[in-house]
């Protein structure tokens, strides 16, 4: 059962029954006498397991899961339906004081496993996106090619360079206008003034 891997957090006495499989209806003891009943915590799998023994023979080997629900039927009586072992738990306890114990731990550990359940899916949703992201980032982005004059020129150098011209000009223009530069019909335009600022942007 790997047992040695869990360390047992509550323990109480009980007699132990089994709904009867054929009827649904009627209890079926599982133990002879009151035996002892243990809430168990995995630290390696984070997970919490009700365990019983007689003798030699487990008759409760139950996985605590959040959508489990421990109901009292009676003053010293309660049980459990677990979907995995495919039955209902009863436990018979000598007092209710022991029944509202162990009633109380099964809300605490139910508590507890769903903790852990929400934040095993935390990591996987992380770990999901992380992922996604590290394969977005290894996707190669398509290289368009125009073919012009005897060779082929990448458009990504196009673009580029057409939006460095475009920027230089914009500011260039904005630069003549705040300095209200002017050029007569008939002077010179001072094209190595004009070249060395165009170049120094």
């Amino acid at each position: 059962m790997g047992r040695n891997k869990e360390q047992p957090i509550f323990t109480t006495r009980a007699h132990v029954f089994q709904i009867d499989p054929s009827t649904k209806k009627n209890w079926v003891p599982a133990s002879k006498q009151a035996v002892t009943v243990s809430y168990f915590y995995d630290s390696t799998r984070n997970s919490y397991r009700i365990i019983s023994v007689d003798g030699a023979k487990v008759i409760i080997n139950s996985t605590i899961t959040p959508n489990m629900t421990f109901t009292k039927t009676s003053q010293k009586f309660g049980q459990w339906a677990d979907s995995r072992a495919n039955t209902v738990f009863g436990l018979g306890f000598p007092s209710e004081q022991q029944l509202t114990k162990f009633a109380e731990k099964f809300q605490e550990v139910k508590e507890a496993a769903k903790l852990a359940r929400d934040r095993s899916q935390e990591k996987i949703e992380t770990s999901s996106n992380h992922s996604q992201v590290c394969n977005l980032a290894l996707i190669p982005v398509p290289v368009y090619e125009w073919h012009l004059s005897g060779g082929a020129v990448s458009s990504f150098f196009y673009f580029w360079f057409g939006l460095l011209c475009a920027s230089r000009c914009a500011v260039l223009f904005h630069y003549l206008k705040k300095t209200q530069t002017t050029f007569r019909k008939h002077e010179p335009c001072p094209l190595k003034h004009l070249k060395k600022f165009f170049w120094t942007l």
